[in-house]
């Protein structure tokens, strides 16, 4: 189970996250380490229940995250209010102020993946999901769930939940119950998405997406020799994350070359892909586009492209400028 409201109480703004495609969460998110590929999550917010999926890929990064405090007694269980003096008060201590220590710290940052897996539930009441939650905390932003039990109980009242737990394999469809097509299509129309996805093309698309993203095995191979398995941007380690970037987008195998090339880690390629992140030619400046706001990206700005000693095209370097110039502003 995965919280959704104010994430207030540990002293953070909450996430960035769109629940319909991904789910961005760190290692101070106590039972961060229990999320595992493969798993359903039931997504909520403070009312009812919003959705559930399964995840098909997690990637992580290091990155930093500000911590908010009480300025008195340094403690993290503080929340904002509306309609007071004082803008926040501590849970702690009861002091109330107008703004809270803000303190950066190093984190893991972690991005569960799942694409198309995800099904809109009918909203549940949180009455009837902390019923199967196996603790019983509303302040944990994940938790352990009985996602079975809660399918199957609660199926009778809520027939599109019980679809979607038999697509997603949560429950097995009795033998001697078969819900012809149609009767399916007027159950979702009535509570959900009339999408129902094909998950043999999902799954290819996925593989093929991957594949074509990393382009070609010697390109990629020759850039994490040449800069040690290490994104040139964020430092990060983790081969399975690094892509092999073309400055001049990809048109034949001549593109292909060392010189055109950036070891990126993915969701950095992906912004510089849309021209969201540009490397000044002349000082290899970082830059990150106003549209960007999470603190994950926008603290890239200033720093310098690491190239080890390879001497990057001028010429494409000085395109690419030109478009992140004229896009991002």
């Amino acid at each position: 189970m995965i919280s959704k409201e104010e994430r207030w109480y540990g002293g953070n703004d909450g996430y960035q996250d769109n629940i319909n495609n991904i789910y961005i969460y760190d290692s101070k998110v106590q039972n961060h380490k229990q999320v595992m590929v493969g798993d359903i999550a039931f997504f909520r917010n403070e009312d009812y229940l919003l959705g559930v999926c399964k995840i098909d890929n997690i990637t992580k990064y290091d990155g930093i995250k500000e911590i908010k405090r009480c300025p008195i007694c340094e403690k993290t269980e503080i929340y904002p209010r509306s309609n007071t003096v004082y803008k926040y008060k501590c849970k702690m201590c009861k002091e109330e102020f107008e703004e809270p220590l803000t303190i950066p710290v190093n984190v893991t940052n972690f991005s569960a993946h799942y694409g198309n897996l995800f099904f809109k539930t009918p909203e549940v009441p949180y009455s009837e999901i902390i019923r199967y939650q196996i603790s019983k905390s509303r302040q944990l932003a994940i938790a352990r769930f009985n996602g079975v039990d809660f399918c199957k109980y609660l199926g009778n009242t809520y027939p599109a939940l019980l679809e979607i737990a038999y697509k997603l394999d949560i429950i097995h469809r009795p033998q001697d119950e078969s819900i012809p097509k149609q009767n399916f299509n007027e159950i979702i129309r009535n509570d959900i998405s009339e999408y129902i996805p094909n998950f043999n093309e999902i799954r290819e698309k996925i593989l093929r997406t991957i594949s074509e993203r990393k382009g070609q095995n010697s390109f990629r191979e020759s850039l994490i020799k040449q800069h040690n398995n290490t994104c040139m941007i964020s430092q990060c380690i983790e081969s399975s994350v690094l892509d092999a970037a073309h400055i001049i987008p990809y048109q034949g195998e001549n593109d292909n070359h060392i010189n055109n090339g950036l070891l990126l880690r993915t969701d950095i390629h992906s912004l510089f892909d849309l021209d969201l992140l540009g490397i000044n030619p002349d000082t290899l400046e970082i830059f990150i586009s106003k549209k960007i706001k999470d603190f994950t990206y926008t603290q890239l700005t200033g720093k310098k492209l690491r190239t080890n000693g390879i001497k990057l095209s001028y010429e494409a370097l000085k395109y690419r400028w030109a478009l992140y110039l004229t896009n991002a502003l």
